[in-house]
């Protein structure tokens, strides 16, 4: 995964800002990066996004189509975490996609996505 640009790299685009919201500071437990790729010949999204809840972190993983359908979609759950490598293997347009993740060596401060 380290050919993936990290979402919060030079290569992500923000959509919002904190400041361009009512001015309340709340804590942030969502953060989506899409990227835009080619599978099988067709333009596909994939979108990744790191979330907080009461129970821990959680990543998700989805492949849409060009017209907005899904795909695919994996959630990484808390529990997974503790784990920190796994892999899910995955059904696409009538090809297997296997998704991987490592985190062993990820370090997490009080943000959603890691410090390294």
């Amino acid at each position: 995964m380290r050919d993936f640009p990290y979402c919060y790299s030079a290569n992500a685009v923000q959509i919002s800002d904190s400041s361009s919201s009512n001015g309340n500071k709340t804590a942030q437990n969502l953060v989506t990066c899409v990227y835009q790729c080619r599978f099988r010949g067709r333009f596909c999204l994939i979108t990744v996004t790191w979330s907080k809840n009461l129970m821990g972190q959680v990543l998700s993983v989805g492949i849409d189509d060009s017209s907005n359908r899904s795909l695919c979609k994996v959630d990484i759950k808390p529990w997974l975490f503790s784990k920190r490598k796994g892999s899910k293997s995955l059904e696409v347009m009538s090809s297997n996609v296997d998704i991987y993740w490592d985190l062993s060596s990820a370090k997490f401060g009080s943000g959603l996505v890691p410090l390294e």
